[in-house]
């Protein structure tokens, strides 16, 4: 999701910025400096027109003598109602900034037309709260993105006006978006050291043409990059709870997932190459099979490792946890093994035989069932997948293409 930032130094220009419908306002001194903080008798009276309309950022500034320092100026935004705090501690030394960052957010709506009949939706969320932190920011290459991003937004109207009607909105660049965006992948190299971010949101609704809902009581996003020795590592974390979409009938309802937790992670990526790729992935008429290909030669390179760390699923009774990861073969493409396990399968199975319309799942979780190896109370599936065919405990499942060796563990 993308949401409208405006910045502004006095009420006039808040309630203009508001009245214009962008999704947050943020209160800064430009003439102070990327982080310039307003006087905080202006600050106070720019939340008050505001009111509840809108979130609000503001700058606490990016120079300060101390931590205590950083962290006094930051809270005392918070006293006069700003929702989020963006606060910079800078080396002047270096040219890199560090960034520490909090926010809170209540009470949000956002509504859309979704651009065809019928597809008007709605999202709205109680609260949200974040936390940021950035090290080794490099202002040159910050104001390199900063530019290229400028650009590459200029241009997405009018390529959204040339779509034809009906088709998705999210398109290949055009030519003209092509150069902006090869200039903000530049940007990123040596853009920082570390990023890590976590964002809580809950009571989060979406509603879509008034038909079809979607309730979800909890998610948490958690992402941590670090740049270093011309590698980069990254996690990202994705929880959600207390699942409940209304459009899936009331008979299947009770086997929709309430609870799904996944962590995929990737280490020691040589960030010319990843960088060489996303160039690629930018070119005109580029193959995509060939990208996918690359792609995962940079995943099985020598010091590389990719896969998920953690996957958790619940559903009524049933259980599921797993991880997988990618690994190169003898012949230098890649396998992908796969660690399942699971508890309350058979009380699930009782569940759908108790559901008449549910019953055409039956026969596939039994399959299911019959290629597990049971260990305790749970059931085990050891998954390889290999030259396009799989084997699940050992024993082949489907067939590979004509003339493939035999898969290897």
């Amino acid at each position: 999701m993308t949401l409208m930032l405006a910045s502004v130094i006095n009420r006039d220009e808040a309630n203009a910025v508001v009245a214009s419908g962008v999704d947050i306002v943020d209160l800064k001194d430009p003439g102070k400096g990327a982080l310039g903080p307003l006087d905080l008798t202006e600050v106070a009276s720019i939340v008050s027109a505001v009111g509840k309309r809108k979130p609000v950022s503001a700058a606490a500034g990016d120079h300060f003598d101390s931590p205590s320092a950083a962290t006094a100026a930051a809270l005392a935004l918070a006293a006069r109602g700003v929702d989020y705090v963006k606060v910079g501690l800078s080396s002047e030394e270096t040219g890199a900034d560090r960034i520490r960052a909090l926010g809170t957010l209540a009470n949000w709506l956002i509504t859309g037309d979704g651009g065809q009949p019928g597809t008007a939706f709605s999202l709205s969320m109680r609260s949200a709260t974040s936390r940021t932190e950035v090290d080794g920011l490099d202002r040159g290459q910050t104001e390199r993105l900063r530019v290229a991003a400028q650009a590459l937004s200029a241009d997405r109207p009018a390529a959204v006006a040339g779509a034809p009607a009906g088709t998705m909105r999210t398109l290949s660049p055009s030519p003209d978006a092509r150069e902006p965006l090869r200039a903000m992948i530049d940007a990123l190299g040596g853009l920082l050291t570390r990023v890590d971010m976590d964002e809580t949101i809950l009571g989060v609704h979406f509603d879509a043409a008034g038909a079809n809902t979607v309730d979800i009581g909890k998610i948490r996003l958690g992402l941590t990059c670090a740049a270093r020795d011309g590698h980069v590592d990254a996690d990202l974390d994705i929880a959600v709870s207390d699942l409940d979409v209304g459009m899936v009938p009331a008979d299947y309802a009770a086997f929709v997932p309430r609870r799904i937790t996944i962590r995929p992670a990737v280490s020691g990526v040589r960030t010319d190459a990843l960088l060489q790729w996303l160039r690629g992935a930018t070119a005109e008429g580029q193959d995509r099979a060939a990208l996918s290909a690359q792609a995962l030669a940079l995943l099985i390179e020598p010091g590389a490792r990719a896969g998920i760390e953690t996957l958790v699923i619940e559903s009524g009774p049933l259980r599921i946890e797993g991880s997988a990861r990618v690994r190169p073969l003898p012949d230098g493409s890649a396998g992908f093994d796969v660690h399942l396990t699971a508890t309350g399968l058979d009380p699930m199975i009782a569940a759908v035989q108790g559901t008449p319309k549910a019953l055409q799942i039956l026969p596939m979780a039994f399959l299911i069932k019959g290629m597990a190896k049971p260990q305790g109370d749970s059931l085990v599936w050891d998954i390889v997948f290999a030259d396009g065919a799989a084997t699940i405990n050992g024993m082949p499942f489907g067939q590979p293409p004509a003339g493939a060796p035999p898969a290897r563990r």
